[in-house]
Order: structure tokens, then C-alpha cells, then sequence
């Protein structure tokens, strides 16, 4: 989706990504993005892993995962394609 709208903005996905980490940018990409996801058809075989995707699509299936710090931070310093 981040690819898309990026491409729609005539951005490739770094610029995206970086433009949207700006603070002064940040309420205008994620405005974006949400809009985005409401736009999808829930009735397609779709799988969004968003922090704000419950919110996009409230009536879609959802599933909410909980991990303990201690194993978050183990996997996160154990990830050997983290840079």
C-alpha cells in the first residue's frame, strides 16, 4: 500500500518513507494512508498489518497479537536484518 501511494505521489518508497517520518509531515502520510485503507474492499482477500487498521476497516476480521517486552526485545536484538 506504502508503495502505491508513494508511486502516486511520484515518490519511490525511500522518499516515502522518509518524507512521512517528518514530524511536520507525519499527520499528512498517515492521513493518506488511512484513507487508503478504507478505500479497500474488506470482501477481498486482503491482510493489513497496521497499528491503524482496526480503525480503517471496522468491519473486517481482526486478530490482535500480544508478545511479553522481555520476548519482543530478545527477537528485535536477535534480528539479523535489522540495521
Amino acid at each position: 500500500m506504502k508503495r502505491e501511494l508513494a508511486s502516486q505521489m511520484g515518490l519511490n518508497i525511500i522518499e516515502f518513507s522518509d518524507l512521512g517520518a517528518l514530524p511536520e509531515n507525519k499527520e499528512k502520510f498517515d492521513l493518506q494512508y488511512e484513507e487508503f485503507q478504507k478505500k479497500l474492499d474488506v470482501n477481498e482477500n486482503i491482510i493489513l498489518d497496521s497499528r491503524l487498521s482496526f480503525y480503517c476497516q471496522p468491519k473486517a476480521f481482526k486478530v490482535f497479537l500480544t508478545i511479553s517486552d522481555e520476548e519482543a526485545a530478545r527477537r528485535i536484538f536477535n534480528d539479523k536484518n535489522r540495521t
